[in-house]
């Protein structure tokens, strides 16, 4: 037998990848057939597809991306007063920004990252899930960008990290006159929130935390092979041949 295979892997890390390596760019698809490229193409976006309805979306990543669009930077309130959202909304949003929650360890990990109108909307893990060709393997490869720092690698196979906390300067009283309580973002060391000037370091809140798995690209994958769409993608894509000394697998 004479097999040829193509295939699609899920890597183990963030990416870090040329965008000449991605799908859509011509000197891909010029050097792969419109077969094998429609079918790697496929698959990938599938999996890519189940690995974002996985990630539930809670705190400032509910928002719809339009509403944080228009309203990019202005209250809760403003958004509420607009017809964008809901009262009952807003306030769940505030309670999950306030006590972010996680998600249960060995289920797919939580983003609480906004599309839009922040700026850490970057980091994101269902924005930032990339699929590219890889030549040294002739597969497509699908995964978090290298945006997410260590968090990838953390949240799908599980590990130890040293945070820092940051505290956020604006601080809205109530109508009692006093301070809300105060909105913290932790950050793993050597790496700090992109405007300085609405956050500030706490003192003395470095801390190590371990992070359980909660996987989301392999369950992504698993995914899409039991609900048949990898093999829907590659079908037609190779013709198996039968002789003498056995048979093989090419492409169509």
């Amino acid at each position: 037998m004479n097999p040829f295979s193509m295939g699609i892997t899920v890597p183990g890390v963030g990416l870090r990848v040329s965008v000449n390596n991605f799908f859509d760019r011509q000197a891909i698809k010029d050097a792969l057939s419109e077969m094998d490229y429609r079918a790697l193409t496929k698959a990938s976006l599938r999996v890519k597809d189940h690995a974002r309805r996985l990630i539930k979306k809670r705190g400032m990543a509910r928002l719809p991306t339009k509403v944080a669009k228009q309203y990019a930077g202005l209250p809760l309130s403003r958004m509420v007063s607009g017809g964008a959202i809901s009262q009952r909304t807003a306030d769940r949003i505030v309670r999950e920004v306030r006590n972010p929650p996680s998600s249960p360890p060995g289920s797919p990990v939580y983003t609480h990252t906004p599309y839009a109108g922040s700026p850490q909307s970057f980091l994101g893990f269902r924005r930032n899930l990339w699929n590219f060709y890889d030549s040294m393997t002739a597969s497509a490869v699908v995964g978090p960008s290298r945006k997410g720092r260590q968090l990838p690698y953390l949240h799908e196979f599980g590990g130890t990290v040293a945070l820092n906390t940051w505290v956020f300067k604006p601080q809205i009283p109530t109508k009692s006159g006093q301070m809300r309580s105060p909105i913290i973002w932790k950050l793993g060391e050597g790496t700090r929130p992109s405007d300085m000037s609405k956050w500030a370091p706490l003192s003395g809140g470095r801390q190590v935390v371990r992070y359980p798995a909660r996987p989301f690209m392999g369950p992504a994958m698993r995914v899409a092979i039991a609900r048949g769409d990898i093999a829907r993608a590659f079908q037609g894509a190779f013709r198996v041949s039968y002789g003498g000394r056995g048979f093989s697998v090419k492409r169509a």
